[in-house]
């Protein structure tokens, strides 16, 4: 299989994952991201400050634009 096969593969993986996870909840809370990041909740402050990871809406990260926050950073 070729480079370009398997990343067409993981593309349609990815937004499988996303489609099947916004279905579950549309919103990331703060233990969610605690444990997805495995930091401090004043690190996880840390992280949204320096723009490591997407900005809170009104207390809580919206789950589709975070994961497509990780995916352009995972490439």
């Amino acid at each position: 299989m070729t480079d370009t096969a398997l990343i067409s593969i993981v593309n349609v993986l990815a937004a499988e994952v996303a489609r099947l996870s916004a279905a579950l909840s549309p919103w990331v809370g703060s233990d969610e991201m605690l444990a997805r990041y495995g930091v401090t909740i004043k690190t996880l402050a840390a992280m949204e400050k320096r723009g490591d990871i997407p900005y809170r809406k009104r207390g809580r990260w919206l789950r589709s634009e975070l994961l497509q926050w990780e995916t352009m950073v995972s490439r």
